[in-house]
């Protein structure tokens, strides 16, 4: 037999036909003693421990039965099953967007107290949105409009001029002409000889009259007691009438040039309308689909900023940051053919197919974007007969 080291069990002399046998330790301490409570000893070593009786059926039944009652008290009325935490039915949920759950809570906020949830069920986030932006802008109207109430007389006055368009210049003359004979009575009037020579001199030469015939009426008229403050007096009436004309004709010309800006909108909102319907495709192959044609037209006439108080349109925004580097692309695609009534296509992919190209556009991708310069600070008299203003939709 070969010695091998460690020791070495045959399984043969432990085992027996119940198993393994190993012999049971030795306690050295004995066991702890076991509550009282916790079983009967029966005096052979052995503990009995008391289990609750099984439950039968009708137990089983009841327990369940007081569970089920016990949760229908905290339910909520019949009624109210299908609402969910807003106050909407589930059937609604949809309805309990972002954008609604947005909009609903400026409402019960008190911020937008006038904004009727229930047309805005349906919407589509974009519609709620802009839903929410309108309302906005109508209570932050409704709040100006408050305050101008509480003003005096002329500063309402002045806000109805700048709300009209009117000229704001002139009706600044305007007002000071008429501020002059605030206050001013027949007897202060009649103190005043060279207040009266000025109304009277003003006078005549708003119906035309010349320098030197203002100036020799006017001495003829010092030459005659009381002849100059008899002519100031009505004099006085018709500069007052004549500025009245004044500013209801630069409100009427406000009116007018809006009519005319207007009308010259929906003509170029017609021309744009039926430019899009008739365009099938920019790029050959590349339908333009309806979902193309409107964002076309929103980057045409939805203004993004302004400049210099004119509305102006993403592309006008893009110039404007560096009118330089705008220009030079667009005399680019010029040069291309681009712009052509028919595009040269072929000419323009078989030259961005090149070998050239290929090594431009690859160096092109490690170049950093283009930072565009300051705004222009003002339009110049180049930009006069510059391209033709969008009409803004607002």
């Amino acid at each position: 037999m070969e010695v091998k080291e460690g020791f070495e069990i045959d399984l043969d002399d432990i085992q027996g036909q119940e198993g393994l046998i190993v012999d049971k330790p030795v306690d050295t301490e004995p066991p702890p003693k076991i509550p009282e409570d916790k079983g009967e000893d029966k005096g052979d070593g052995l503990i009995i421990v008391d289990t609750p009786p099984e439950e039968t059926e009708e137990e089983k039944a009841a327990k369940v039965e007081a569970a089920r009652v016990e949760i229908k008290k905290d339910e909520p009325p019949e009624g109210e099953k299908n609402k969910s935490k807003s106050g909407e039915d589930a059937g609604d949920q949809e309805t309990e967007s972002p954008s609604f759950l947005h909009a609903t809570a400026l409402r019960d906020k008190g911020v937008l107290p006038h904004l009727d949830s229930d047309k805005l069920k349906g919407m589509s986030d974009e519609e709620i949105i802009n839903a929410t932006i309108w309302a906005t802008q109508e209570e932050i109207e409704d709040g100006v409009k408050s305050i101008v109430e509480q003003q005096d007389v002329g500063y309402q006055e002045f806000v109805e001029m700048v709300n009209s368009g009117a000229d704001i210049n002139e009706y600044a003359r305007i007002k000071a002409s008429q501020k002059r004979f605030d206050g001013l009575t027949d007897d202060l009037l009649e103190e005043d000889v060279e207040l009266q020579k000025s109304i009277v001199a003003e006078d005549m030469k708003d119906r035309g009259l010349s320098s030197d015939d203002i100036e020799t009426t006017i001495e003829e008229l010092e030459e005659k007691e009381g002849a100059l403050l008899n002519k100031a007096k009505p004099a006085m009436g018709r500069i007052n009438k004549r500025d009245t004309n004044r500013q209801a004709k630069i409100v009427k010309d406000a009116e007018n040039q809006k009519d005319e800006n207007e009308k010259e909108q929906k003509k170029v909102m017609g021309r744009i309308d039926s430019t899009l319907e008739s365009t099938k495709e920019i790029i050959p192959g590349i339908l333009l689909s309806k979902k193309d044609k409107d964002t076309i037209k929103r980057l045409m006439t939805v203004p993004v900023g302004n400049e210099g108080g004119v509305p102006i349109s993403k592309a006008q925004e893009m110039r404007s940051k560096d009118p330089v580097a705008w220009e030079t692309k667009l005399s680019y695609y010029f040069a291309i053919g681009l712009f052509d009534d028919v595009p040269k296509w072929d000419k323009i992919l078989k030259r961005a197919n090149s070998d050239a190209a290929a090594k431009l556009m690859a160096s092109l991708k490690d170049t950093k974007p283009h930072k565009a310069g300051k705004p222009a600070a003002k339009r110049t008299e180049e930009d006069e007969d510059g391209p033709m203003p969008m009409p803004f939709q607002t």
